[in-house]
């Protein structure tokens, strides 16, 4: 995956989370905790990389309707660090417990992948043990669905 799509797999992605949780109202409350955690975690490394200060906790309780908006806002967001940082550039930020730590803004990037891959499981897992269908949402399916629907630009 090159980092340009990343805010556009981000927003695919999440925006099946939270259709299917839509759709299915009365069996979400564990799976719209954990898409809650994916996408206020997403907002944490966000501000991290802007330098903002946090709006949310890593396990805020949020509505369906916070998630759609929180979501939005991320891929806003990931587009302009895309669009105005250099992959290489390190960033300086403090955990929860005021640890100090540095890297780079594509390990960031990374990690806010990998996490939200991890969380994408945890709630496909939760909505199974219900018997509700949830989407394959690895990158190779956003290629296929999302990807080949842009319009192609030569370059």
């Amino acid at each position: 995956m090159t980092l340009k799509n990343f805010p556009l797999f981000l927003h695919w992605a999440n925006t099946q989370i939270l259709q299917t949780l839509q759709d299915t109202p009365g069996v979400q409350s564990k799976a719209l905790s954990l898409f809650s955690h994916l996408l206020a975690d997403e907002h944490i490394w966000l501000t991290r990389l802007r330098g903002d200060v946090m709006l949310f906790s890593d396990w805020p309780e949020m509505t369906p309707a916070d998630c759609y908006q929180l979501l939005n806002r991320n891929t806003t967001g990931y587009r302009h660090i895309l669009a105005e940082r250099d992959l290489q550039d390190t960033i300086a930020y403090s955990d929860f417990d005021g640890l100090q730590y540095q890297n780079s803004v594509e390990t960031v990037l990374m990690h806010v992948l990998s996490h939200g891959s991890y969380i994408r499981g945890e709630i496909a897992q939760t909505l199974q043990q219900e018997n509700i269908f949830f989407p394959p949402l690895d990158y190779v399916n956003f290629n296929r669905e999302a990807l080949s629907q842009l319009p192609r630009t030569s370059s």
